[in-house]
């Protein structure tokens, strides 16, 4: 870990674009798997917000002058790279996911299976590079991107909202199967 603070915020931008696309890539792969069609809008859109929030790191990034770095991502992030790596694995390994697995693949996501969930970590993330930023780079947009950072931190809390929901719904769908 640096001990430049501006270097820090430089390598949590890069990397959080990193982990976002890992996380679209994760989202699109259990798309294509899952047999259960009702999780396909839920998961084709957060997989579609995930990219979008890493373009626009990438894009903020070079707003601010900051530069591409080769950092090991996995360790600036930590676990919630781990978790996805892990799920990414199993999904790749398998074939169509049945309902039961596309579940528990899900709940690994959560905060249930890991400290904090994927969607969770950014939402936290991105508000506190919100605050942060001003105070570690100076540039000209560093107002409107810490604004915009801010905004999707309040989006990340969709993004749990609708993972959660399509657990829930998949897991009532698992139970109402078994009872009958």
């Amino acid at each position: 870990m640096p001990e430049d603070p501006q270097r820090l915020v430089v390598e949590i931008v890069y990397c959080s674009a990193r982990f976002e696309d890992l996380v679209s890539r994760l989202y699109e792969l259990l798309a294509e798997k899952a047999e259960d069609e009702s999780l396909l809008a839920p998961l084709i859109w957060l997989s579609a917000r995930s990219k979008s929030n890493a373009e626009f790191l990438d894009r903020a990034a070079a707003l601010l002058g900051f530069r591409a770095l080769e950092e090991d991502c996995r360790t600036v992030v930590g676990l919630p790279w781990r978790v996805v790596e892990e799920v990414m694995s199993e999904v790749d390994r398998a074939g169509r996911l049945s309902e039961g697995s596309t579940a528990s693949l899900l709940k690994k996501l959560g905060a249930e299976d890991s400290v904090i969930s994927i969607e969770t970590y950014h939402k936290i993330l991105f508000n506190l590079l919100g605050q942060v930023l001003p105070y570690y780079v100076k540039s000209e947009n560093v107002k409107m991107v810490s604004e915009i950072l801010q905004k999707m931190s309040k989006e990340e809390e969709s993004h749990e909202e609708i993972l959660t929901k399509s657990l829930l719904a998949l897991s009532h769908k698992l139970s109402s199967s078994i009872q009958r």
